[in-house]
């Protein structure tokens, strides 16, 4: 009972820092900018923006988002595919990884939800009669899915799942969810690089040099971020 009590005392004094997340401003009342490598975001951020189109009208525009640490270039390769078919592809970086502003730190699911949204209803104004479709990946998955079932997605026709990030916190297991917490609240800037997991994540050799060489993918992760 002693040691429990003493355990209890030691992360209350050392967990006093509190994991740091970006800010949710208020929206601002002005028309969608769509600018060559961004797009105005719902409160004036801009949002970077990867772009495959077909030469003439798209029979269909996927809206895609990147997995944790990624950002849009994610979906050159598939892109390749869809644009052959007469489909289009937008991905764009989501808040704190790729090119946005605050890399690195957690954007926070409202912001995520809301660019979301914002693109949806950006692309349809862009692109009126067009079929939309929302491709999540991991991370990506896990922000459509709440961006959808909440309110809707608004304007897209279908969504598309892959690999979606389903594993929250409230599956986790105790042995992952304390240790995380505590390191959260006592050390939020501290990093990790996942080297010593020892899984190759994938077998196309080539692309993995390639993202080892981008200095766009986070390979170092915040701990607050992970959390």
């Amino acid at each position: 009972m002693k040691m429990c009590s003493l355990v209890l005392l030691l992360l209350g004094l050392v967990a006093c820092a509190s994991p740091q997340v970006q800010p949710f401003k208020p929206a601002v009342d002005k028309p969608f900018a769509w600018q060559e490598n961004h797009l105005t975001g719902p409160d004036a951020s801009p949002l970077p923006l990867h772009r495959w189109m077909p030469k003439t009208k798209p029979k269909a525009i996927i809206i895609a988002l990147h997995g944790f640490n990624d950002y849009g270039n994610a979906f050159a390769l598939p892109a390749q595919a869809f644009v052959s078919k007469g489909i289009g592809v937008i991905a764009y970086d989501q808040r704190g990884f790729g090119n946005s502003a605050q890399r690195g730190i957690w954007a926070g699911q409202h912001n995520l939800i809301r660019d979301l949204r914002h693109v949806i209803a950006a692309t349809s104004a862009r692109y009126p009669h067009v079929p939309l479709f929302v491709l999540g990946e991991s991370m990506g998955g896990a922000v459509a899915m709440l961006a959808c079932a909440n309110e809707g997605c608004k304007g897209a026709q279908g969504l598309i799942l892959s690999a979606p990030a389903v594993w929250g916190n409230d599956t986790m297991s105790t042995l992952y969810r304390v240790p995380l917490w505590v390191m959260a609240h006592s050390f939020p800037s501290s990093q990790f690089t996942g080297s010593d997991i020892k899984i190759q994540a994938s077998d196309n050799i080539p692309m993995l040099i390639a993202m080892g060489k981008d200095p766009l993918i986070i390979k170092k992760t915040r701990v607050d971020a992970i959390y």
